[in-house]
C-alpha cells in the first residue's frame, strides 16, 4: 500500500522497497514521504521504533539518505499529556518552561526551549528518542534565552504558523531531489553577488541545467554607500520571477 501512494522512478523505487523490506511488522509502517532532503518513516508503534534505532541507522546508509522517523498522528498523545510525560522524563534541572513548549502537529515535533538543552538530549540522545517513544512527538530541542526576546517568539511562531506550508513545500522539493537526474550532464554554475571578498551581504546565484536558485542576502552594515552596502541582485541574471527558490539561513 506504501508503494502504490507515489508514481515511482527507479531511484524513489529503490528507497522505498529497501524501507519496507527491512522494517519489522512490529513498528507499524504507514506510510513513507520524501520531505526535502530526509526520507521520513511513518509508524504506529512508537515503542517499538526505539528499539530498532541502529536499524534505522542502517538503512540510511543502504539507502544512502537522511532517514527521519516520525509518529503517525493517531499514535500521539494529546498535547497536554505529552506535555506531562516530557516533564516527568526530563531532569528539573534542564530548566524547562512548560509555557514555552509548543506542538507543531503537521510535522508531529514538539519545540522545547532549556536552560541546559544538552539535559533534555541525553547521552548519546537517549532522552530525546525515550521522548519520542513515549510521547509520539519528535523533540526539536532549543535553549532558553536569558532575557525574553519577542522577536524569537514571533519567528518561532510565524514557523509553527506556516506549518502546513512547510511541510507541502518540503514535499514538493523532496520528489525533485530525490528523483532520478534529468539529465546526464551535470552543469553547476555559480554567480557571487557579493560578500566573497569580505563580511556581509553574501549573495550567491545558484543555477543547474533545471533550476535557479538564490542563496542568502545580506548586508554590509558597515558599507559607506548603497552600492556597497548591499548584492549585487540588480544584473542581468536575475529575474526573480524565474527564480525556483530562494534560501535564507536564519539560525534560531
Amino acid at each position: 500500500m506504501v508503494l502504490k501512494s507515489i508514481l515511482m522512478d527507479k531511484s524513489r523505487e529503490f528507497v522505498l522497497k529497501t524501507i519496507v523490506a527491512e522494517l519489522p511488522p512490529e513498528v507499524m509502517l504507514t506510510r513513507i514521504e520524501f520531505e526535502g532532503p530526509e526520507i521520513a518513516i511513518y509508524v504506529k508503534n512508537r515503542r517499538a521504533i526505539a528499539d530498532k534505532l541502529a536499524l534505522i541507522k542502517a538503512i540510511a546508509k543502504k539507502v544512502k539518505k537522511r532517514v527521519v522517523v516520525r509518529i503517525d498522528p493517531k499514535a500521539r498523545l494529546p498535547p497536554e499529556q505529552a506535555k506531562e510525560k516530557i516533564l516527568e522524563i526530563v531532569p528539573k534541572d534542564a530548566g524547562i518552561d512548560p509555557k514555552s513548549m509548543v506542538f507543531d502537529k503537521t510535522l508531529g515535533e514538539v519545540w522545547i526551549k532549556a536552560e541546559k538543552p544538552g539535559i533534555v538530549i541525553g547521552k548519546g540522545a537517549t532522552l530525546r528518542h525515550l521522548i519520542m517513544a513515549e510521547t509520539g512527538w519528535r523533540p526539536v530541542v532549543l535553549r532558553a534565552s536569558p532575557l525574553e526576546s519577542k522577536a524569537l517568539n514571533t519567528v518561532i511562531n510565524h514557523i509553527l504558523s506556516e506549518s502546513d506550508y512547510r511541510l507541502n513545500f518540503l514535499r514538493y522539493i523532496g520528489d525533485r531531489i530525490h528523483r532520478d537526474p534529468l539529465f546526464k550532464t551535470n552543469y553547476v554554475r555559480i554567480t557571487a553577488l557579493g560578500g566573497f571578498m569580505e563580511v556581509g551581504r553574501s549573495a550567491i546565484l545558484l543555477e543547474t541545467r533545471e533550476s535557479r536558485i538564490l542563496l542568502d542576502i545580506g548586508v554590509n552594515v558597515g558599507g559607506p554607500d548603497y552600492e556597497r552596502m548591499y548584492p549585487y541582485i540588480d544584473i542581468d541574471s536575475i529575474k526573480i520571477e524565474e527564480l525556483d527558490a530562494v534560501v535564507i539561513h536564519m539560525p534560531i
